[in-house]
């Protein structure tokens, strides 16, 4: 497949699963969930879904409640889309946030001494 159609297929799938999250996937934690990126594999049958939860110790407990409704999930962006085929998805929390403020922490850190 064109990268084009992969990339343009990661950036729906981003905003469709952003979306639903928002609005249809009612999540039993007290807890803010982002999908920061999607990235769809090559032959457009898998997408891995990056999501930030904050605070981030819910992490964890976000993910595995989005993976306990999976199923439901992917149901609701069948229904949404109208490409084929739609990737089946796979939900990762992403701690590259958290990555970032620690590196900029340590970076104030130093350039206060």
């Amino acid at each position: 497949m064109s990268k084009f159609r992969q990339e343009k297929m990661s950036g729906l799938i981003r905003d469709e699963v952003g979306a639903i999250l928002l609005k249809e996937l009612d999540l039993s934690i007290d807890a803010m969930v982002t999908v920061t990126r999607a990235i769809v594999s090559e032959d457009l049958m898998h997408a891995r879904v990056y999501v930030s939860v904050l605070p981030d110790q819910l992490g964890k407990v976000a993910l595995d409640e989005i993976t306990k409704n999976i199923y439901h999930f992917q149901q609701l962006l069948n229904k949404k889309l109208r490409i084929r085929p739609i990737p089946k998805l796979y939900f990762v929390l992403d701690e590259s946030e958290a990555e970032a403020a620690k590196i900029e922490k340590l970076v104030s850190e130093v350039v206060k001494e």
